[in-house]
């Protein structure tokens, strides 16, 4: 059985963050396929060490979430302030054995759930054109397409796909 907690305790944030790592790491090789330098990706999108990524995503305004699977994680996802009306879903990751079961779909919503509770009224999103499986489950919960909400590099530009949800 899938169980989805809010990552809080020094186990669980250490957890979180081996998946970002692996994420990291799965990110960089599929935007190297698409012809995006290592560099720009690592310069843009993962700045910071991990107590910055955890305070990025610390209550009362964000979330961690971790999925488990008879005691194995399988996944992550993370929620945090983008504006006082408007939150950002994050590292959404699962590991590549556990993809294709709906436990992708759980994280996404624990964080919609997180984020109507907390008061925001919008959830964006930056996800990637090779992430397909991600953009079909997305837009399965109602988000749509929208125009770049933060400036990117323009190497990222072709990569880059930018969704909101209304969660009014």
């Amino acid at each position: 059985m899938l169980t989805i907690i809010q990552a809080q305790t020094p186990e669980h944030i250490q957890q979180f963050q081996d998946l970002v790592t692996e994420y990291k790491s799965w990110d960089i090789e599929m935007s190297g396929k698409m012809g995006l330098s290592e560099d720009v990706l690592l310069e843009f999108g993962y700045q910071g060490g991990a107590g910055d990524l955890v305070a990025e995503f610390a209550p009362p305004n964000g979330r961690l979430f971790l999925g488990s699977f008879d005691g194995q994680v399988v996944g992550c996802a993370g929620l945090r302030r983008f504006s006082p009306e408007i939150a950002e879903m994050k590292r959404v990751y699962v590991r590549p054995a556990f993809r294709g079961k709906g436990w992708g779909r759980a994280l996404v919503d624990a964080v919609i759930v997180a984020a109507r509770l907390i008061g925001y009224r919008k959830l964006r999103l930056e996800t990637a054109t090779f992430m397909e499986g991600a953009q079909a489950l997305y837009r399965s919960l109602g988000f749509d397409l929208i125009e770049p909400y933060r400036e990117i590099p323009d190497e990222m530009k072709p990569l880059g796909v930018f969704m909101e949800l209304n969660l009014k």
